[in-house]
């Protein structure tokens, strides 16, 4: 009897000894098989394959930026009252659909305990802060900006502060431009919002998901002040086309699709730096709590369970992704594309695919590319209605349609990234225009700026953001009775 059982051990034993070594050779050979179909379509599947190009020495005023902007961060931490420039000031008010207060013609900034309330302190922080803008000025006028990524660290070793540095420097710009507009020098403003936009450039070519959304980031703020520019009396046609050609240029999209491909390598190389880690160290990578069954996890997969499978899954997954973004891309369209669906984690994929889970298994890439998608919008709807203020002032009033701003004052018409079509236009019987995209849904409101039902109504000081609206439409200063009391 006691022969039987061990030999019932035995073979029990050998039958999961031969499941485990079966599975980690399928997974072994679906992953090369998988990275050589890519390959043999073109697909970069290493880091050399991508042939980054070193910095040059010459004419790169990253690190000077870099430089200049922690003299700001340390006037941030250790100034007096320094709140304010990455307060909620900047931001305006949305008053009523369709309609956002105007910034510079506040009596007083904000009335709390917290921020500074006058504008003559915020003159008094720049004045204080002026040496180190004067640097970061310097630098940003030249002709690259950018600082060394090391692509082969794990992603969570990569230093990210200077992202992080590069969006204050945009606040600490427009707080300037808002100083400037308040003063009414508009040819300062012009300049300091053409330093924003060439911040934008800080880089651009390191195909990092992080960079591109933080310089996504940087674009909206600088768009925002844009906005709160125009509002302002006096501008001629020249200062209006410098700041029409500040945000001309277009290319966040294909960056972003970019930056995908090299989230693919990211990811590749993540599973092969974790198989070559101890047990301990896979298992804090997953994050798990100190109990003994996610350890018993963490040892499987780098020991008996099919890690190979794991990676297979998620450049599967990423792929379609991948796929989707150059359609998208390729069309400058964002409705009507089929992203991949979310996948469904449940417990048995949880169990098999711990880290494709944490990495690509939750469908987060489609929003990714939106903020892409929706920040062009913007970028085209600002700059069309420079276009249409260029043309008010040549002639006394908007033109009856888009197509009498080309060549003079558009190149080409204004393209709406929502549909793949022109922005949507019509001059009003008030003098006024409506401009506006179709939004996400593609669905043309007529230029309703209202909420979508399932957004819920508008608190000031809290309002959501224009993309949560049926149309995006271009906003109206709100007048003084509209305006909240100061």
């Amino acid at each position: 009897m006691l022969k039987k059982i061990g030999w019932s051990l035995l073979g029990l034993v050998c039958l999961i000894v031969l499941v485990v070594v079966e599975e980690n050779l399928r997974g072994r050979i679906m992953l090369a098989c998988y990275v050589h179909q890519l390959r043999s379509q073109g697909e970069a599947v290493t880091l050399a394959d991508l042939k980054i190009s070193k910095l040059p020495v010459e004419g790169n005023g990253g690190p000077a930026l870099l430089a200049a902007a922690d003299e700001l961060s340390l006037l941030q931490t250790n100034g007096e009252n320094f709140y304010l420039i990455f307060g909620r000031v900047l931001d305006g008010v949305q008053v009523a659909p369709g309609y956002i207060e105007v910034v510079c013609q506040r009596k007083k900034l904000v009335e709390d305990n917290y921020t500074t309330n006058t504008w003559a302190d915020l003159s008094g922080q720049i004045a204080f802060a002026k040496p180190a803008l004067k640097r970061v000025k310097a630098a940003l006028a030249q002709p690259v900006l950018a600082v060394p990524v090391d692509y082969t660290a794990r992603y969570d070793d990569i230093p990210l502060g200077w992202q992080i540095i590069s969006r204050d420097v945009a606040r600490w710009l427009s707080s300037v431009t808002l100083d400037e507009l308040h003063s009414g020098n508009l040819n300062g403003a012009v300049t300091n919002i053409g330093e924003i936009a060439s911040l934008t450039r800080f880089q651009q070519d390191d195909q990092l998901l992080v960079s591109e959304m933080v310089d996504i980031a940087v674009g909206s703020i600088g768009l925002d002040i844009t906005w709160q520019a125009l509002q302002s009396p006096g501008w001629n046609d020249a200062q209006l086309a410098q700041l029409q050609q500040a945000w001309q240029t277009d290319g966040y999209v294909a960056r972003m699709v970019h930056c995908l491909e090299m989230d693919r390598l990211r990811i590749r190389n993540e599973f092969q730096t974790l198989r070559r880690y101890s047990v301990r160290k896979v298992f804090d990578r997953f994050g798990f709590a100190p109990r003994i069954r996610p350890l018993l996890l963490a040892a499987g997969w780098k020991v008996v369970w099919p890690s190979y499978q794991d990676e297979s899954r998620a450049m599967r997954s990423l792929q379609a992704a991948i796929a989707s973004a150059r359609q998208v891309a390729q069309a400058k369209a964002w409705s009507g594309t089929q992203w991949p669906a979310v996948n469904t984690i449940h417990l048995w994929n949880a169990l098999r695919f711990p880290l494709f889970t944490q990495t690509t298994g939750v469908g987060r890439w489609s929003p990714i590319m939106m903020r892409a998608f929706r920040y062009e919008t913007q970028r085209e709807l600002t700059v069309t209605a420079i276009a249409l203020k260029r043309y008010q002032l040549r002639h006394g009033q908007y033109p009856s349609s888009l197509d009498e701003l080309v060549p003079e004052f558009l190149e080409k018409l204004s393209h709406d990234w929502m549909d793949g079509k022109t922005l949507k236009y019509r001059r009003n019987a008030d003098g006024k225009f409506t401009l506006y995209s179709v939004g996400e849904d593609g669905r043309d409101d007529g230029g309703d700026p209202r909420l979508e039902d399932s957004a819920g109504p508008i608190y000031p000081y809290n309002p959501y953001p224009w993309w949560h609206c049926r149309d995006w439409v271009w906003s109206w200063p709100a007048s003084a009775e509209m305006a909240p009391a100061r």
